[in-house]
């Protein structure tokens, strides 16, 4: 397992599976069973899903920034 899934899940909790460049999620969050999907080119592009919806979009250099982003948009 790599230490990027190993520090999602320490952050997140859920279960984490894959490594770069795709790594996918499933988490509880705001009280909504969400799945995550973050795909590495240039940065690390994240994408938030619930019940097949995209919620919210972000990218950043670091993984964890850019599921950080993700799930504060979905709280504004």
């Amino acid at each position: 397992m790599s230490s990027v899934v190993d520090d999602l899940r320490a952050a997140w909790g859920g279960t984490w599976d894959g490594a770069s460049p795709e790594i996918h999620a499933l988490i509880k969050h705001g009280g909504r069973h969400l799945k995550i999907e973050l795909v590495h080119d240039a940065q690390w592009s994240c994408a938030v899903f619930d019940r097949g919806a995209c919620l919210a979009m972000t990218a950043d250099e670091d993984p964890r920034t850019a599921v950080r982003v993700a799930l504060l948009a979905l709280e504004q």
